[in-house]
């Protein structure tokens, strides 16, 4: 499938002349700079937004080549954003998803007047990583590592189910993911993610490896030990066999004993149950590297290009065609998932392709994203939050930048494979 070239530079000068304005001096609420998503969030700060946006100014910067103060006040705002997040953690070691200026003590509220709804996502050391990998200092966060560490011990403390040896969201709240159905609106601590798993594994081995770069290696090996144990859980677990296909899983099964002398017999010996509803996210384990090879191709062979389900003209639909609950509505908080395109779900798919050497594949979803963009730049001038699957017009949030500007690694990972 051959690249719109026009809208490729279409595309591309629209983001040479954003994407700085994504950067934020310091604050009083916030003592570093930082980034910002772009239209709708300009007074926030975000958790695995924030690392996928500066994953793509990352790649911009390459393209770009700006000064070199330029490049040094971004990537001093990338710092910002972890260093001014960890500024609100909590004593259980929990970080807030996101601080709004004007509502920066929502989280701890919430902890304590409720109950912890989710906490940041776990990114923390994927974005350590991105920025050690570019510019090759940690000593900016080496200071702090205590507290990454506490971060994750906290998912480990809260978000932990010892049967499976899974991690569950905590709610249907904040995920990310908004409406995803196998978390919203389903009880607490029940979601056995793919989703979240996914992200666990990949940050699992950023913590290793930005452990024994500082040179604690037993800390390292921990984090390494314990993906290895995830991983072997999702697999047991979350792969399905009979559909190939990586389902979240439904961690409530328990043998109802209130009634003593019933159910005496053979009661529930399985400790989950898949919950068996096709989203993109299945496919994140290409993404987060732990796919098999056998269990890649099926998911390219079998789910791909299903145009029934979550292939689309313009790239892959978050939530597949044929589930009950597919909706394209236009919605905000939560936002929706059910099936619109999200430029964000449709790169990590793509990176998920190149990961497992599927490089046709990721050039033809590379093309459609940038089909749909560059259409969306040449009719409005910006670009929208998320899509319609079917006709590529923008549903939601016009002048949304943030992970959109994904498309330029897209496009400069495909270049790449062709040399």
């Amino acid at each position: 499938m051959c690249m719109n070239e026009h809208y490729k530079k279409l595309i591309f000068a629209h983001i040479l002349a954003t994407y700085k304005t994504m950067y934020r001096e310091p604050s009083g609420l916030f003592p570093y700079p930082y980034i910002v998503p772009g239209a709708g969030y300009e007074t926030c700060l975000w958790d695995w937004d924030t690392f996928f946006a500066s994953t793509a100014i990352m790649e911009i910067m390459d393209e770009d080549k700006p000064s070199d103060d330029d490049r040094q006040k971004l990537i001093e705002a990338m710092q910002g954003c972890i260093l001014n997040m960890l500024s609100f953690q909590l004593e259980s070691g929990a970080l807030p998803y996101s601080v709004y200026v004007g509502a920066e003590d929502f989280f701890a509220r919430s902890v304590a007047e409720w109950d912890e709804p989710n906490q940041h996502k776990p990114v923390i050391a994927q974005f350590i990583q991105v920025i050690w990998k570019n510019t090759g200092d940690l000593s900016w966060i080496s200071g702090r590592m205590g507290d990454v560490e506490r971060f994750i011990e906290h998912y480990r403390d809260k978000y932990f189910d010892e049967r499976t040896g899974l991690y569950f969201w905590r709610s249907g709240a904040v995920i990310g993911v908004d409406n995803d159905p196998c978390t919203f609106g389903r009880p607490r601590n029940s979601s056995g993610s793919i989703y979240l798993n996914s992200l666990l594994v990949a940050e699992l081995a950023a913590m290793a490896e930005v452990e024994a770069a500082l040179g604690n290696l037993k800390l390292a090996e921990r984090y390494l030990s314990q993906r290895v144990e995830l991983i072997s859980a999702l697999q047991k677990y979350n792969w399905d066999k009979r559909d190939q296909f990586y389902y979240s899983v439904d961690l409530q099964c328990n043998t109802e004993t209130e009634i003593p002398w019933l159910n005496s017999g053979l009661g529930v010996f399985w400790k989950c149950i898949p919950l068996r509803i096709r989203l993109w996210t299945g496919f994140m384990p290409m993404w987060a590297g732990f796919a098999t090879p056998v269990q890649a191709a099926a998911l390219v062979k079998k789910h791909l290009y299903d145009m029934d389900a979550l292939a689309c003209r313009y790239g892959v639909r978050t939530l597949a065609a044929d589930e009950p609950m597919y909706d394209l509505s236009k919605t905000s908080n939560p936002s929706n998932w059910l099936g619109p395109i999200w430029i964000i779900s449709s790169y990590i798919v793509f990176q998920g392709l190149v990961n497992y050497g599927y490089f046709e594949e990721a050039e033809k979803l590379c093309s459609q994203v940038v089909d749909l963009l560059g259409q969306d730049i040449e009719k409005h001038g910006a670009m929208h939050e998320y899509y319609h699957p079917d006709t590529g017009a923008g549903i939601m949030n016009l002048g949304f930048m943030n992970w959109n500007y994904l498309v330029v690694k897209m496009v400069r990972t495909v270049g790449q494979i062709r040399e």
